[in-house]
């Protein structure tokens, strides 16, 4: 009996196979490397949530695959549909860290624009912002994106994907700051970009102060932030 029809048919559904796991392997790195996880295939995202919670908890070292193929109820083997390895999925996973770690304020901003029907009431929620976003309780957050920024540093594919939450960080806040200004809340003294770069880097900035235990009270320090930003954002000629 002749078995060239069946080998065809097998060769055939390996090469089918093989297009398919490329296919869904290159939609998942897309929709990482936009930091678009809705649109990651669910039991990848399943994954990266897996990995994202062993790297948060024990660090780089400790991700198994074959922890997530358990976990996810799958064969190790299977998770090779969605990415290429366990470099893919780390990268992944840090990337998702980091987004789920952002600039305290920056989502809430545009809730302030759009909730406050005078500028004295922006300005007032404003500097109640301000003054939580110096903090030593956000020391762990600080400290996460420190590692992540440098695990990065020799990982181009993460450093890449690092830049583009960082700069959708400072688009949220710009855009904000620019519905303030066109509902005449604020009259700012800077180019709104620069005052969003100000912001954020006194906000990772204040990791030196929460790792030294002799930097004193920051109470002084957290009120003329909140006056310099208050400056910059409701300029007056009076």
């Amino acid at each position: 009996m002749s078995t060239g029809g069946g080998c065809d048919s097998i060769a055939t559904h390996v090469i089918e196979d093989g297009f398919m796991t490329r296919g869904i392997q290159a939609e998942v790195t897309a929709a990482v490397d936009a930091c678009a996880w809705d649109a990651v295939h669910p039991t990848a995202m399943k994954a990266l949530e897996i990995a994202a919670e062993v790297v948060d908890t024990r660090g780089e070292p400790a991700l198994r695959l074959d922890d997530i193929a358990d976990e996810l109820g799958i064969s190790t083997p299977a998770l090779y549909r969605y990415f290429g390895g366990r470099e893919e999925i780390l990268d992944a996973a840090q990337a998702l860290r980091l987004d789920r770690s952002p600039v305290p304020g920056t989502a809430d901003l545009l809730d302030m624009v759009e909730s406050s029907s005078t500028p004295v009431e922006f300005r007032n929620a404003c500097g109640e912002l301000f003054r939580r976003m110096i903090n030593p309780e956000l020391s762990d957050t600080l400290l996460r994106r420190a590692e992540i920024y440098g695990a990065a540093r020799s990982r181009p594919v993460l450093m890449a994907r690092v830049r583009v939450i960082v700069a959708n960080w400072r688009t949220m806040m710009v855009e904000a700051l620019n519905e303030a200004e066109r509902r005449h809340l604020v009259r700012p003294r800077l180019p709104m970009d620069d005052i969003a770069n100000l912001y954020r880097g006194m906000f990772f900035g204040q990791l030196q102060w929460n790792m030294d235990p002799g930097g004193g009270d920051l109470a002084p320090v957290v009120e003329e932030f909140a006056g310099l930003m208050d400056s910059l954002l409701f300029s007056s000629d009076d």
